[in-house]
Order: C-alpha cells, then structure tokens, then sequence
C-alpha cells in the first residue's frame, strides 16, 4: 500500500516468533523509505524485527471495532515493524503474484494519468479504497453513492458487456459471452474475487447462456443460481 506515504501494509503470514512455531497471521505495518518498501512484495518470505499487537477492545457504542475488521480478514492481530530491521530470503512468483504486480503497474499508471483523482479512480477500477480520505467516504455513505467504489454489479455488468460486445465481431455470440467470462476470472482474482464480484459474474453467466440452453432468464432466477453457487 503506497510507499511512497512511507508505509506499505500487507499480510503476513508467520513461520516463527521469538523462535518458536507460530501460526498466526498478521496484519504488518512496515515503514520506511519509498525505495526499499517497493521491493516488499505478494510471495516473498521475510525476517524481520518488530511488535506483534493485539486490537485495542471497544469502549464505546458505535465505536470502529479493529479487532472484528481484522477478524473478517482472517487476522488475528497486527504488527509494526521498520524496513531496516527487514530482510527478504525468498520469494515465490507463482500466478497470485503475477496478478498482483499487474494490479501495482495499473495502480501507478492510474496515478500518472489521474494525478488529481487518483484515489478514486483506484477505487473505481481495482477496489482499491486506501487513498480515499475518510471525509470523501463518509460523504458518499451519507449520499448513497458508496456502492460506486465497491466491486459489484455495476461494475462486472458494464465490463463483461463490452467484452462480449467487442468479441461478437470476431466470433458467435454464445462463444463471445464464454470467452468474455473467461477473461474476467483473471481481473477478479486480481481485486480479490469478492462475493460480490462472484455473484454478478454468476448472474451475467446465467443471463448469456439461458438463451443458448433454451431457457428462460429472469433476476430471481439469476440472483438465485448465484446465491447457490455461491453456497
């Protein structure tokens, strides 16, 4: 997460510590300079010295619960550490982390082309929330407009549609739909295929090749093929 602020957050998933097995997994905060954090990378195995932390526990009614979020993540603490006290071992480059190094490239190009609004074109296109200022988010909360910078529907519906509409020049319709789905897997797993990016995937899925099978399609039998998927 953007080194250039000093600070590059990322999970991390312990072998060891204080030389004992562990397995916990964390959320690191790493700081530093901008240079060496941009070699902090998906698939790399690190030793480092720093503080492991448990959430703070709410206190007060409505009160942001970082415990829970971590939780939800899969997380079952934090930790903080400095880039200098940090060396890389390893580093495995397997799909995931190709995936990942293409969302970076798209994320600075992003930041060139929108230098003004970057934040939100990240969000728009990769899901990607972090540069948003919380003053904007509570903003679009309060004016029902959150849902633009969350992966969703809108999003999948709008870019698989245009795929398949590009790619019925070149081919029949039903093998421009598949291979239009074909080429949203890789997008997904690279903004992190969310349920929500899942189920309007399944829904378009179902909406493409009803016609093709002869079927009927309709939003509850769409919306219903995707939650059972889904489960």
């Amino acid at each position: 997460t953007h080194p250039t602020s000093g600070r590059r957050i990322c999970h991390l998933q312990l072998e060891s510590a204080d030389g004992e097995a562990s397995r916990l997994r964390l959320r690191l905060y790493l700081r530093g300079d901008a240079e060496p954090l941009e070699a902090i990378r998906y698939g790399q195995r690190l030793h480092l010295k720093g503080h492991i932390w448990a959430a703070d526990p709410v206190t007060n009614p409505g009160e942001f619960d970082f415990g829970a979020y971590l939780h939800r993540q899969g997380l079952d603490a934090y930790a903080t550490a400095k880039i200098e006290d940090t060396e890389i071992l390893s580093e495995v480059r397997d799909l995931r982390a190709r995936l990942i190094d293409a969302r970076e490239v798209i994320s600075r190009r992003i930041d060139a082309l929108f230098p003004k609004g970057a934040g939100m074109m990240r969000a728009l296109v990769l899901g990607d929330r972090s540069m948003l200022s919380d003053e904007l988010r509570q903003a679009m909360s309060l004016s029902g407009t959150a849902h633009l910078i969350s992966i969703s529907g809108l999003h999948v519906t709008v870019l698989s549609a245009l795929l398949a509409m590009f790619l019925r020049q070149l081919m029949p319709r039903p093998y421009a739909n598949l291979c239009a789905l074909v080429l949203m897997l890789p997008y997904g797993l690279m903004i992190g295929f969310s349920a929500a990016f899942f189920r309007a995937l399944t829904m378009f899925a179902v909406l493409s090749f009803a016609p093709v099978a002869g079927r009927p399609s309709d939003s509850v039998t769409r919306l219903s093929a995707a939650m059972l998927a889904w489960l």
